[in-house]
């Protein structure tokens, strides 16, 4: 089990807890790399939580992204799984300062969603990036895509 976790431990947050493969034995590119994740979000008043798959080419295509905005002084690192049940946008300013803003939704096709924003810094990005390294470990992409 692995934990993406933005945001503080017991406050503001959003956490995705990866729990293992959905097709452990298989090694095709399409069946093998889907994840068995819950997402789950505290913002304000506000919680809320999902158990949905999603792609680990998707978290490596984050960890990208997210490594870029550490290096940078300022832009955006975007996340988004490819149902739609989640997307993030992180946001860092020129001071610093790294906004969250995504959307949690129960079912893609007819459900309701839940709009959040987090708050943190630029210091809130190396424990992010260390635990996409860290699930990506634990989970590597199997297999090859034919669309290359």
């Amino acid at each position: 089990m692995c934990v993406i976790r933005f945001g503080g431990e017991a406050t503001e947050y959003l956490a995705l807890t990866i729990s293992g493969r959905s097709l452990p034995d298989s090694q095709d590119y399409w069946d093998g790399n889907w994840l068995v994740c819950r997402a789950e979000v505290a913002a304000g008043a506000f919680r809320g939580s999902v158990d949905r798959l999603l792609r680990n080419e998707d978290l490596a295509r984050f960890l990208g992204w997210v490594e870029r905005l550490y290096e940078v002084p300022s832009g955006e690192a975007l996340f988004a799984t490819l149902d739609g049940w989640l997307d993030l946008r992180l946001i860092r300013d020129r001071k610093g300062h790294v906004e969250a803003r995504g959307q949690l939704c129960d079912d893609p096709v007819e459900g309701n969603v839940l709009e959040f924003r987090l708050f943190g810094d630029q210091t809130d990005l190396p424990p992010l990036i260390a635990q996409l390294r860290a699930a990506l470990a634990a989970f590597p992409v199997v297999g090859e895509s034919r669309l290359r």
